[in-house]
């Protein structure tokens, strides 16, 4: 019988946020059903754990899949953090059970620089090679972070041939004071090596920063303009908090 399991997709992102909730109430574990298609019955799917320390920091997160034929809980992901001394998490560690092995098998690394105020400056992200018992750099965020706003973002992958770093796309926002008007991305093109325009956001904003209006526009490479695709209107209630938004 075939089940919706859009919520336990939903679920799994959770697996790689590295979101610290250090102020307030602390998720202790949660559990996520899936529902057979067409009735209101509810079933196990998936279910989480977190873990902190002494001062609050989290420190590690377990996901466990049910399995239907045994009725039970099974070890499936397993998040571990380590954290500076102001609880961000400088480096994450993801793993994967290996029910042949019965052991946790290395599959990510997540290394996070800061910058004084303790925004996010660089994402690099590593594989495990199991075979050479070494991690193998992956992709590479950078941000530049100016007044605490993020001017520009930097994606790149590692090319294991060169042993360098390729552009993959960068994106630049542009602000007016603190609030986002405009930000474009660009793809880089390997054959003449240089950046081309791929797509703009543009947003009008209320007097509080959230954005009621966004303007969507591709770029054509033949007249080389930027051409409106889309419009999406947002809508808060008296709160200032996000009600709608219609395309």
């Amino acid at each position: 019988m075939k089940k919706n399991t859009a919520i336990t997709l939903l679920f799994f992102l959770l697996i790689f946020t590295t979101v610290n909730a250090q102020e307030g109430c602390q998720v202790d574990s949660f559990v996520n059903y899936t529902y057979v298609a067409g009735t209101s019955v509810k079933e196990n799917a998936t279910k989480g754990t977190y873990y902190y320390n002494a001062n609050g920091f989290k420190t590690s997160y377990l996901l466990y899949r049910w399995e239907e034929v045994t009725s039970t809980w099974d070890d499936w992901r397993r998040v571990t953090y380590t954290n500076n001394a102001a609880g961000l998490p400088t480096i994450e560690l993801e793993e994967y059970f290996d029910n042949a092995t019965t052991s946790w098998i290395k599959q990510y690394q997540t290394t996070f620089t800061y910058n004084s105020a303790g925004i996010v400056t660089q994402d690099l992200k590593k594989n495990w090679n199991g075979a050479a018992n070494i991690w193998v750099n992956s992709t590479k965020i950078d941000y530049v972070i100016t007044g605490g706003l993020k001017n520009q973002e930097l994606d790149q992958v590692w090319d294991t041939n060169s042993n360098s770093w390729e552009n993959v796309y960068k994106i630049d926002l542009n602000y007016d004071a603190d609030t986002l008007v405009q930000e474009i991305l660009q793809i880089w093109n390997t054959g003449i090596n240089t950046w081309r325009n791929q797509w703009k956001n543009y947003y009008v904003s209320n007097d509080l920063g959230n954005p009621i209006i966004m303007y969507y526009y591709t770029y054509d490479v033949t007249t080389n303009v930027f051409d409106l695709a889309q419009r999406t209107d947002y809508t808060y209630n008296v709160e200032n908090q996000l009600i709608k938004n219609e395309t």
